[in-house]
C-alpha cells in the first residue's frame, strides 16, 4: 500500500488537492495531510522509527514555519527513499529545488494537468525500488528481500540476521558473500555487520547511527573505507 504525504497550508487548496488525489487512478494508499512543515517531518521520523516509512510526499515550498526545501533536504537524509513532488505558487523556486533530491515540480495552476504524471513517475520509480531483490533460502523457503529496504546485517554465530522495516530475516550465508550480491550502498562496518548507507543518519569513528534510532559499531580496520565510500555517493 502506497502512503502519502501532502503538507500544504493553503486551506482551500489543501482541501481541492485531497479530493483531487481522490479521483487519480492509484495503487491502494492513504494519505496524511499536513499543513506544516515539521509536523510533516516528524511524522516520518515517527513512521521510520515504525519501519512504516512514506513512500510519496507532495510538499508545497512556502509554508508558515519554514521553506519546503529546506524540509525536503531533511527528508532526503532521513528518509532517503521517500519520493518528493513539488507543487508550489512560485516560479522563484524552479532552479532551488534541485538542490534536493525530487521528481517533478508543479505550478499549483496547473496541479490537474501534471500531478496524476508526476504520481505516475513515482510510482515507476518506486516499482523501480522494489525490483531491486535480494533473494536468500532459510529453511528450505526462499525470500526476495527488496534492497532499498535493508537497514542492516548481522552475522551471529553461522547465521546472518537481515534487518528491514517489517520483518528480520535469516540466512546461513556469511556477509562477505551477501556483500558480492549488494548495491553499492552497501558497505561492511565490522567483522559482524554490513550497513546500508542511504539508511545512516551520522557516522562517528565508532558507531553508525541509523535513520530509525538503530546504533552500528564501526571498527577501526573499516572505517577509512566507510568515510571514503560515504564521500564517493555525496559527490
Amino acid at each position: 500500500m502506497l502512503k502519502i504525504g501532502l503538507c500544504e497550508d493553503n486551506e482551500i487548496q489543501h482541501n481541492q488537492i485531497l479530493s483531487f488525489l481522490e479521483t487519480i487512478s492509484l495503487p491502494k494508499h492513504t494519505i496524511n495531510s499536513f499543513y506544516k512543515g515539521n509536523d510533516l517531518y516528524n511524522s516520518i521520523q515517527e513512521a521510520m522509527k515504525d519501519k512504516e516509512p512514506y513512500d510519496i510526499v507532495i510538499m508545497d515550498i512556502d509554508l508558515p514555519d519554514g521553506n519546503g526545501i529546506k524540509f525536503s533536504k531533511q527528508i532526503n537524509v532521513f528518509s532517503p527513499h521517500t519520493i518528493i513532488i513539488y507543487m508550489t505558487s512560485y516560479e522563484d523556486y524552479v532552479s532551488d529545488v534541485y538542490d534536493t533530491e525530487h521528481i517533478y515540480f508543479i505550478l499549483k495552476k496547473n496541479y490537474q494537468k501534471y500531478l496524476p504524471h508526476a504520481l505516475s513517475l513515482a510510482n515507476e520509480a518506486l516499482n523501480k525500488q522494489r525490483r531491486a531483490s535480494l533473494k536468500i533460502f532459510w529453511n528450505k523457503e526462499e525470500y526476495n528481500i527488496l534492497q532499498k529496504d535493508i537497514f542492516y546485517m548481522e552475522r551471529q554465530l553461522r547465521t546472518t540476521m537481515i534487518v528491514t522495516p517489517t520483518q528480520t530475516y535469516s540466512t546461513s550465508e556469511k556477509l562477505a558473500d551477501l556483500l558480492g550480491r549488494l548495491e553499492d550502498s552497501f558497505a561492511m562496518c565490522h567483522r559482524s555487520y554490513i550497513i546500508n548507507l542511504k539508511m545512516v543518519q551520522e557516522i562517528t569513528k565508532d558507531s553508525a547511527l541509523l535513520v530509525d534510532g538503530t546504533s552500528i559499531p564501526i571498527s577501526r580496520r573499516y572505517y577509512s573505507a566507510l568515510k571514503d565510500k560515504v564521500n564517493n555517493m555525496i559527490s
